[in-house]
């Protein structure tokens, strides 16, 4: 499938990275403060987890790509080797 990624836009994540607060962050962390480091990735996935949910669904053109069938035999071929066909075809 392609464009999934495309379906939902979150407006808090927009502005977080519209005022540049990820590089904030990113830089207090390589700060190596002792006590600041945990408490600021423990604060920001807490953050993280909940603001997710706060999405608004875009309309998109979703594309699925249909192949020829993959042909493999069970006996002589693993799991990685189907994948790695499917993945070439």
């Amino acid at each position: 499938m392609a464009n999934v990624d495309e379906m939902r836009w979150n407006p808090i994540l927009y502005l977080w990275n519209l005022l540049g607060l990820g590089r904030i962050c990113s830089y207090i962390l390589q700060l190596n403060i002792s006590f600041i480091g945990p408490f600021l990735i423990l604060l920001a996935s807490t953050v993280w987890f909940f603001v997710t949910f706060f999405q608004i669904p875009i309309p998109a053109k979703l594309t699925l790509y249909v192949g020829n069938p993959v042909k493999y035999d069970m006996s002589k071929d693993s799991i990685d080797d189907v994948s790695f066909i499917f993945i070439l075809n």
